[in-house]
C-alpha cells in the first residue's frame, strides 16, 4: 500500500526461483518506496482464467550469485539479456526483491470457481 492507505498495483516481469517469486523495479519507483514502508505484498498471475494468487513479504535482494542466476534465467524467459552490471547489488537502477508465499489461492475458469479452488499455507515463509 501506499504510505496513506491506498493500495498500489502494477504488473511486473518475474520468475519462480528457490520457492519464491523474484522481481525487480527501480528503487525510486512508488513500488520501492512503499516495500520499504511495508514489505508485505500480493502477487498474482495475469490470468483471470488461470488464477494464482500469493500472499507474502517482499526481501531486497543483495546474493549476487543469486542475481546472477535470476539474470541468466530472466533473460532467457523474457529475451532481454542481463549483463552483469544489469544484476550487480550495487545497480542504483535497480532493486531485486524475493517474495516468499505465506498462503497461496488458485482456481480455473471462473465457472469452475466453486469446483476447483485451492487454497494453501506456506509454513516456512520466512526462511
Amino acid at each position: 500500500t501506499r504510505s496513506d492507505g491506498r493500495a498500489h498495483v502494477k504488473p511486473v516481469w518475474g520468475l519462480w526461483l528457490d520457492g519464491g517469486f523474484v522481481f525487480s523495479t527501480h528503487p525510486e519507483t512508488v513500488t520501492a518506496r512503499n516495500l520499504r514502508a511495508n514489505p508485505e505484498i500480493t502477487v498474482h498471475l495475469e490470468s483471470g482464467d488461470q488464477v494464482l494468487i500469493l500472499e507474502g513479504t517482499a526481501r531486497r535482494i543483495s546474493d549476487r550469485p543469486f542475481l546472477v542466476r535470476f539474470g541468466r534465467i530472466y533473460g532467457a524467459k523474457y529475451q532481454w539479456p542481463m549483463g552483469p552490471e544489469d544484476v550487480d547489488p550495487e545497480n542504483p537502477n535497480a532493486a531485486f526483491y524475493l517474495v516468499r508465499p505465506r498462503k497461496g489461492l488458485s482456481w480455473g475458469t471462473a465457472t469452475e470457481v466453486g469446483e476447483t479452488i485451492t487454497r494453501w499455507s506456506f509454513e516456512d515463509a520466512d526462511r
